[in-house]
């Protein structure tokens, strides 16, 4: 039985994560976001036809911008509803990427994610941390001046030199 949970615990374990890593527990890149879906996946198996120059059926996905572009419709990514968005069912069905280049299941779940996320073209900065205020020093009473029970507190030094001094003469 001991040998089971040794086995089976560590199994449970990695597979908890979010799920971006291929059948033998090996991190790959594909990431929920438009640099990752882009550089991994757009740029690898869509630009090759759809680019600046072909255009193939009037779609031009070199760019964050120019998968937004308004003129193309029905529109290619609706944030927050990969199921309506044109991309994802495209690539979803198999039409796309032509040439037997379909993505992976773990290619599709970047991309729906993504989009689920509302395809944002940067990712929200990590918050940073709020800085620890310094605390104000607490003023220390100097051990050489006159304490407040003292008499002539309220004088400086020099003053009290010249008044010792005046009464030494003087008196």
């Amino acid at each position: 039985m001991k040998k089971l949970v040794e086995v089976i615990f560590p199994i449970a374990i990695v597979g908890c994560g979010p799920g971006y890593h291929d059948p033998d527990g090996n991190s790959i890149l594909v990431e929920p976001s438009y640099k990752s879906v882009s550089a991994n996946i757009v740029k690898n198996k869509c630009v090759t036809c759809h680019n600046s120059v072909k255009k193939e059926n009037g779609i031009d996905l070199s760019s964050y911008e120019k998968i937004f572009a308004p003129e193309v419709f029905p529109p290619l990514i609706i944030p927050f509803n990969p199921e309506k968005s044109s991309l994802y069912k495209s690539v979803l069905s198999g039409k796309m990427p032509k040439n037997d280049r379909s993505l992976s299941q773990l290619e599709l779940k970047a991309l729906y994610d993504w989009i689920k996320n509302g395809a944002k073209k940067e990712e929200l900065p990590k918050p940073t941390p709020a800085p620890t205020p310094t605390p104000t020093p607490i003023p220390q009473p100097d051990p050489n001046e006159p304490g407040d029970d003292e008499p002539g507190n309220s004088l400086s030094t020099q003053t009290q030199i010249k008044i010792n001094l005046y009464l030494r003469r003087y008196v």
